[in-house]
């Protein structure tokens, strides 16, 4: 039916009641026309009134809700520096303030798609930052995944292909937290469930196609390369005899994943050209270029990644600085220039300085041990002693805090058997941090089982790392 307003703006005749009463207006003697056509003017001006005041109401609430999705945006900036500053409870009382604000933007007109969509974009930046395992966030698991499930309910009222694949980052992004919640199974079962749709629609949707969706795309099998072990280090060479752990070294369950997200990044970074906001990207498809075997494109996309962000300014935090430099280290030292691995690892750790942030003390942490490594191999044994150690009793202090995640206890545990130089291992207490990680996931992580089957193995316990080396082949 045309709306009265529309057949107005548009010249067009008005069908529904208004053309009926207009019609029974035609057919009235001449003398009553008149009257009844100036009640008719009268009831269609109340009519397009009412409409163009809805329309109003709508348009003004669309115009407060970005206003209030523009200061969620620039606020969680400062949650995000009081998180790197050491000032967690103020960052905590900001959260909740803006989610207050969040929760308000539909009152009053909770069909509105246009309001839907803006909540569910805050509700993906909370979630963020409540629980986000690769930056700064509250640590908040229960809250990430409220969010993330109201974003989700926004995107997707109508539960179809194309709805699932709307929703398809608040989803993904709610699989990772799932695992620190003991659900590994059904994170897992929920991303076989959304990548299909993922896939459907990048063939039959162009917008889907578009560089920063490809970039996503590639993001959420990365996700899943590294929860299936891509970046992890298990024995040192000493322990590499045992049959069960040549069984589990030779799974490599990454590798069509890490494939699948080095595809997608350079389909998307040929797409975008000199496009801004490529920064990141071009860091991940660095490290991904580097990590499967592609070592001199890897070098020179990080080197680039390193170059864009020292000049421009995109995308340059502390922590991504940090861990291009110790990208590099790493290429650098396996192809034994060691001087310059630890002229990059220097710069890492500077870059950092002195975190209160558990992230990015996990950061330098990681940074020292590499470090350490490193000028252990240089024949510098104090300086490699002294790297070392302050770099696992980061890591280790990280493990041992309220709430410590999964991910945290697993990456001390790792260090503790694999650190160089080797005085500083420590498998009992490596055996503590991994039986931690594999208690708060259930036992539905098997990178965190092989953690726990290698530190009972290093601490003597044979019987039980073979039984936990089992468990880890099985799931």
């Amino acid at each position: 039916m045309v709306q009265p307003e529309r057949a107005y703006r548009e010249a067009r005749p008005l069908d529904g009641v208004a053309g009926a009463r207009l019609a029974a207006v035609a057919r009235r003697p001449p003398q009553h026309r008149g009257a009844l056509i100036g009640a008719l003017l009268l009831s269609i001006g109340v009519s397009l009134a009412a409409s163009y005041g809805v329309a109003a109401r709508g348009r003004e609430r669309i115009r407060k809700a970005n206003e209030i999705y523009t200061r969620i945006v620039r606020q969680t900036d400062d949650i995000e520096a009081k998180l790197a500053h050491g000032d967690p409870e103020l960052a905590v009382q900001m959260w909740f303030r803006l989610r207050d604000s969040v929760q308000g933007l539909q009152r009053g007109d909770p069909s509105n798609p246009g309001l839907r969509l803006i909540a569910a974009d805050a509700y993906m930046t909370l979630g963020r930052f409540a629980s986000f395992r690769y930056s700064n966030s509250l640590v908040d698991p229960d809250a990430a995944l409220e969010s993330y499930r109201r974003a989700v309910d926004l995107f997707d009222p109508a539960q179809t292909q194309s709805a699932l694949y709307r929703s398809s980052t608040p989803r993904i992004y709610a699989t990772d937290v799932m695992i620190e919640k003991g659900r590994a199974f059904e994170s897992f079962r929920e991303v076989a469930r959304v990548l299909p749709a993922i896939e459907l629609m990048r063939r039959i949707d162009p917008p889907a196609s578009q560089w920063p969706q490809l970039a996503d795309f590639g993001s959420y099998y990365d996700m899943i390369s590294d929860r299936l072990g891509a970046n992890m280090q298990w024995l040192p060479a000493a322990h590499q005899s045992r049959d069960w752990y040549g069984e589990l070294a030779a799974l490599h369950p990454y590798r069509a994943t890490d494939t699948i997200a080095l595809h997608l990044y350079e389909q998307s970074m040929a797409k975008a050209g000199e496009a801004a906001g490529t920064v990141l990207i071009r860091f991940q498809l660095g490290r991904l270029q580097h990590q499967t075997g592609k070592k001199e494109e890897g070098i020179r996309t990080l080197r680039q990644t390193l170059q864009a962000m020292l000049t421009t300014g995109e995308g340059a935090t502390p922590d991504r600085i940090a861990r291009t430099y110790s990208r590099i280290a790493q290429a650098l030292e396996q192809d034994g220039d060691l001087a310059e691995a630890v002229r990059y690892l220097d710069k890492a750790v500077e870059t950092i300085g002195e975190p209160q942030n558990p992230y990015l003390r996990e950061v330098l942490g990681e940074a020292l041990v590499s470090r350490g490594r490193v000028l252990a191999r240089s024949a510098r044994p104090s300086d490699a002693l002294a790297s070392a150690k302050r770099g696992i009793q980061l890591l280790s202090d990280n493990a041992i805090r309220g709430a410590a995640p999964a991910l945290a206890l697993d990456l001390a545990a790792q260090r503790l058997l694999t650190v160089e130089p080797a005085q500083l291992r420590d498998p009992d207490r490596a055996l503590r941090f991994a039986q931690q990680a594999v208690e708060q996931t259930a036992g539905e992580m098997a990178p965190y089982l092989v953690t726990l089957a290698v530190a009972e193995s290093a601490a003597g316990r044979e019987t039980e790392a073979r039984l936990t080396a089992a468990r880890a082949l099985d799931a």
